[in-house]
């Protein structure tokens, strides 16, 4: 069974790439109104491949496909991918052009190609081998497209979990890549995150008699020094593969209007990644008697701030069924069992784990130390695409079958 899945993909090999390629060549970036146009012709890819399907969203502009095998029954895999991209930079400084999807010396180059949009097309491939091979499935199978994974998930897998279109499957798979040093790993823990803004406001005078002012960036200045020098992180070690609690301030900060004018307005946004334990009042507890202090020593400082969305970490047990399926379904394709990794950055497998669909942080093509995820010149393995993609159907099998 397992080889007729196989020798199919391998058989496919050209139309995956092919797919792929297609992908890359419609820009999607985010923020921006381009998720639309890269799902509809993903949707005319699973429509070519008489693969049901469904297109939904808050707005058309921000679009998941939602793809099935045997989509009424219950239990199941959920395969999860986002077919937003981020910015190119300065397109001069790519090799080739970021949407051309050229292959050379055996990998696919292009902005998204492997973050994630290649992720996306094994997920399918796979799913289109195991039924033309006539495998019998007894649960179901369902592939997420999703949008907006790059800022944030909220118009993508967030929207389809507050909105009922996760399906009941018993574990997800979120295709980040994980590929490392040209073998396949699990990536199960990352830390969750939290983002703030803070709002600084001062008094404006003329930068001559700045005695006259209140200078709201250099206020914001003291405070965000304080965070970095006295917040005090959690240094628990939860898990070996659970990256630690960080604070970092300061990540923009904005303020000012002309050389020769006190400022007296200025906005920071300061970044918190979450570990076990951690919760929003107790974080909140910490930055109040921070700026309680600053302001003890300087009463002109007049620092707010607000808490964005909190979203907890992902740590998926290393004897969790989907953990154990994943190495199964490597070490068939591949001979080896994958190495257990850990990661800072956090992916859609956060809105999925507290929906009850226990889901590693990333399992997917793209090596992570060469395929250059959100930097010039991002691509992916042509070789890995394939691995990935009869990985991805021997869970299937072992699953649903």
């Amino acid at each position: 069974m397992y080889e007729n899945v196989f020798s199919l993909i391998d058989e496919r090999k050209e139309q995956l790439i092919k797919d792929v390629q297609e992908l890359v060549q419609t820009p999607s970036v985010n923020p921006g109104q381009f998720e639309e146009a890269v799902a509809k012709v993903f949707s005319e890819q699973l429509k070519r491949d008489s693969l049901n399907h469904v297109t939904v969203g808050p707005e058309p502009l921000r679009a998941s496909v939602l793809a099935d095998l045997n989509g009424e029954s219950a239990g199941g895999v959920l395969f999860n991918g986002h077919l937003d991209v981020v910015p190119t930079g300065d397109e001069s400084k790519w090799t080739s052009p970021p949407f051309a999807a050229e292959i050379r010396d055996g990998r696919l180059y292009g902005r998204g190609s492997t973050d994630m949009k290649g992720a996306v097309c094994a997920f399918k491939h796979a799913m289109l081998a195991v039924r033309d091979a006539g495998v019998q499935l007894k649960k179901g199978v369902w592939l997420h497209a999703v949008a907006d994974e790059e800022c944030g998930g909220r118009m993508g897998t967030a929207w389809l979990a507050d909105n009922g279109y996760l399906p009941g499957a018993d574990m997800g798979i979120v295709g980040e890549c994980s590929t490392y040093k040209g073998e396949l790993a699990i990536v199960r823990a990352c830390t969750g995150i939290v983002q703030l803004k803070f709002v600084s406001r001062g008094k404006a005078s003329h930068a001559a008699k700045p005695h006259e002012g209140n200078n709201a960036i250099i206020n914001m200045c003291r405070v965000m020094i304080a965070l970095q020098d006295k917040y005090e992180r959690d240094t628990t070690v939860y898990d070996e593969m659970l990256p630690p609690n960080t604070i970092s301030p300061a990540t923009t900060i904005k303020g000012g209007v002309k050389t020769n004018v006190i400022p007296d307005y200025c906005e920071a946004e300061v970044d918190i990644r979450v570990v076990p334990n951690m919760t929003p009042e107790n974080v909140q507890a910490k930055i109040d008697r921070i700026i309680a202090d600053v302001k003890a020593e300087h009463p002109e400082v007049d620092v707010t701030y607000t808490m964005g969305h909190w979203d907890p970490e992902t740590l998926v047990p290393a004897d969790a069924p989907v953990i154990k399926e994943a190495e199964k379904a490597v070490e068939r394709v591949m001979g080896y069992v994958p190495k257990h990794m850990k990661r800072s950055g956090t992916t859609d497998a956060r809105f999925l784990n507290p929906k009850g669909i226990p889901s590693p942080v990333a399992f997917g093509p793209g090596d992570v130390l060469i395929g250059k995820m959100h930097d010039m010149d991002e691509s992916v393995g042509v070789q890995d695409l394939v691995n990935w993609s009869k990985v991805y159907a021997a869970m299937i099998i072992s699953v649903c079958a």
